[in-house]
């Protein structure tokens, strides 16, 4: 007689396998609500390099209300790879970690590796009462994370807006830096780039039909670069202002006050010009070729 080891259970051919209680028979599909979050530093960490889990799944078996909690869950990797990952975290529940009702967790679905209890993997989750509702008819993908929405649309636009840091259902956290609400990079069918801070004090707009840029701020636009070239092949370097009229300020008084031996009269010095008036009322000109908008660094 064979004798059958325990991590093994007995099951009739041909009907679908159930969760008997073994610890190799767990290959059901559960959905549960996380309910704390285990990060590698803390003590309860098994694996202490990825963030964990503890879900509480409201069915454990069909029928009954189990209210079974599945320890240091881990997340899928949805790129399958070292060079290759994806991560990111969960919302655990806002509720006491014994409060076995539903609550404002994350709620996933699970399953174990192998129908192994003590691997139990986070799949991702459905969606349910909380989120938004879809268009009627539209082809679209929509992703938001802790107030970061993305959207591509059906004609090939996309954008990410800023909508302040949320809270589990969604709403605006109190503790969310409102300066920030608003903030959009919109990209149109067209291929026209669109970068909005709130209210359009500050953009930029790429306009790819008319080929120009535009840059628009409430108070300064700064450059900074070991050298800023205006144009592809520019060689010419620019003028500063302030020493341009110092420099001309100088000249015109150097000018007017110009004084020379007449000629054919050794010895007799001339007055200066009679018309250093002229230069007098250029001179009081100089600051108008100064701009009250743009700057450069003195290099």
């Amino acid at each position: 007689m064979d004798v059958i080891p325990s991590i093994y259970d007995v099951e009739v051919i041909g009907q679908a396998p159930f969760y008997s209680g073994g610890s190799f028979s767990n290959i059901k599909l559960h959905q549960g609500e996380v309910r704390k979050i285990i990060y590698p530093v803390d003590k309860d960490s098994l694996s202490k390099m990825y963030v964990e889990y503890d879900v509480l799944v409201y069915q454990h078996e069909k029928g009954t209300y189990a209210g079974k909690i599945y320890r240091n869950c881990t997340l899928l990797n949805t790129l399958a790879g070292g060079g290759d990952q994806s991560t990111w975290t969960l919302r655990a529940s806002t509720q006491p970690v014994e409060d076995q009702q539903e609550s404002d967790g994350s709620r996933v679905l699970i399953m174990c590796v192998e129908g192994s209890n003590n691997q139990p993997v986070i799949l991702g989750g459905l969606r349910d009462e909380r989120c938004t509702k879809d268009p009627s008819k539209e082809h679209f993908f929509n992703w938001e994370f802790n107030g970061v929405n993305f959207r591509a649309n059906d004609d090939g636009s996309w954008s990410i807006v800023n909508k302040g840091k949320t809270t589990n259902l969604g709403d605006v956290d109190p503790k969310a830096d409102k300066n920030g609400i608003g903030t959009t990079i919109k990209t149109e069918s067209n291929g026209n780039i669109i970068i909005n801070t709130p209210n359009n004090n500050q953009s930029v707009v790429i306009d790819n039909i008319n080929n120009s840029i535009t840059i628009n701020a409430d108070k300064e636009i700064t450059v900074n670069g070991t050298r800023i070239n205006s144009g592809t092949n520019a060689d010419e370097p620019q003028v500063l202002g302030q020493q341009l009229v110092g420099i001309l300020q100088d000249l015109i008084t150097a000018i007017t006050s110009m004084t020379m031996f007449t000629f054919g009269v050794p010895g007799t010095i001339t007055s200066p010009p009679i018309n250093s008036a002229l230069f007098l009322s250029i001179a009081a000109r100089l600051e108008e070729i100064l701009s009250h908008q743009s700057f450069v660094k003195r290099g």
